[in-house]
């Protein structure tokens, strides 16, 4: 199962080492057969937004998720897919819904309700789930 890791999954897990995104990377990934993947648009989104929100003295802790990830790819987006995906999704989450597709995601993990959660994405069929990750470790469970 690839699951696909949205920024703020990774700021919400430096933040707090309570609740799912931070669950998330202490995993038994082989017991489960999970593979966690982000590309490097998200990862560069959270160092930025975990420098500046939370301090420089939290990139360890962010460092850590990363080395938990086992792929991290270099998504390119394309004209024809910004012109595809922006009826319906804000453009700087255009990579991320690239992203979790061109890493053949399970689960596109995010706590982005408002962008990612809202009717219009929910009437598209996606080649994944799009789950919070709490939902995300329910589901894992089942």
């Amino acid at each position: 199962m690839n699951i696909f890791l949205d920024a703020n999954v990774f700021f919400a897990a430096v933040a707090s080492h309570m609740g799912g995104s931070h669950a998330l990377f202490g995993i038994d990934k082989k017991k489960k057969e999970i593979k966690l993947i982000a590309d490097t648009y998200v990862l560069k989104e959270a160092k930025v937004n975990i420098e500046k929100k939370l301090g420089p003295q939290k990139l360890p802790d962010f460092y850590f998720c990363i080395a938990q990830l086992d792929h991290v790819a270099e998504t390119r987006v394309t004209q024809e897919q910004k012109e595809i995906f922006s009826p319906f999704i804000n453009a700087k989450d255009i990579a991320v819904l690239v992203g979790a597709m061109e890493g053949k995601a399970d689960m596109l993990v995010t706590l982005d309700r408002a962008d990612f959660r809202n009717e219009t994405m929910e009437k598209r069929k996606w080649p994944f789930k799009i789950l919070s990750p709490g939902e995300c470790l329910r589901e894992m469970v089942e």
